[in-house]
């Protein structure tokens, strides 16, 4: 899939490249593998990283470490399972997936989930 035009822009919550390519929908389905979602749109790492800080001023990894936190986020609100959850997100192992739900989050998943769930009873 060659790109030509090489723009990137944002629409709600949604980052598309091109006016067509959802960016954070291939991360999802790339398990947020900045490499993968390279290689799928046609653009080396370092072409990609320099468009989304041109147009965004965040770098592909921070992007995607930021969708993945609200993704698990909003999993947990839900009710699943945090292994469920790691795995699902494409964390190699569940304590990678804790320290980064606990850098971005301030609190552990498990902690996370419990406020998330009495809030909402």
């Amino acid at each position: 899939m060659a790109r030509t035009k090489n723009k990137i822009t944002r629409n709600g919550n949604r980052i598309f490249l091109d006016d067509s390519v959802d960016i954070l929908k291939l991360a999802e389905d790339h398990r947020f593998c900045v490499k993968s979602v390279c290689s799928e749109i046609g653009l080396t790492t370092l072409q990609f990283e320099t468009l989304m800080l041109k147009y965004l001023e965040i770098k592909p990894k921070d992007l995607f470490c930021k969708h993945r936190a609200v993704l698990a986020r909003r999993l947990m609100k839900e009710g699943t399972p945090m292994q469920a959850i790691s795995s699902f997100l494409g964390f190699k192992n569940y304590s990678h997936f804790c320290l980064e739900i606990k850098r971005f989050y301030g609190t552990s998943p498990r902690k996370l989930s419990k406020q998330l769930i009495s809030y909402q009873q």
